[in-house]
């Protein structure tokens, strides 16, 4: 039996999920994650604290995730369902915004390889 692909009409993008099928390009979403490192895209400043504060024992915000590097470097980072991926170190000023368009890409080795050359 072969694999055939059904058709992607089937498919809503939107997913219904909290994003409500929020369409973008790399470059704007770079530039958000951009406006995030530096505060700005929210009036409140208290809305960016709020949604970086780790909730209960995970590190994760209220959407991104939340790490830090070995040499104490903290930043977040956000998977999208199609493949993208934001990733912002503040103290940096630094947003990385990717698509990978495979099914089973390895989006973590990706990334460190990335951030090796970037923060280290």
């Amino acid at each position: 039996m072969s694999a055939i692909m059904n058709d992607m009409n089937q498919i809503h993008p939107s997913m219904e999920f909290a994003d409500g099928g929020f369409v973008t390009t790399t470059s704007d979403l770079n530039q958000f994650g951009l406006a995030l490192s530096r505060g700005q895209p929210f009036s409140d400043h208290q809305t960016l604290k709020q949604m970086m504060a780790p909730q209960g024992k995970a590190l994760i915000g209220l959407g991104p995730f939340i790490g830090e590097t070995e040499n104490g470097i903290e930043y977040f980072y956000h998977f999208g369902h199609w493949g993208v991926m934001l990733f912002v170190v503040p103290s940096k000023q630094l947003a990385i915004a990717f698509t990978i368009n495979q099914g089973e890409a390895e989006y973590a080795q990706f990334l460190e390889e990335i951030l090796e050359v970037v923060l280290f």
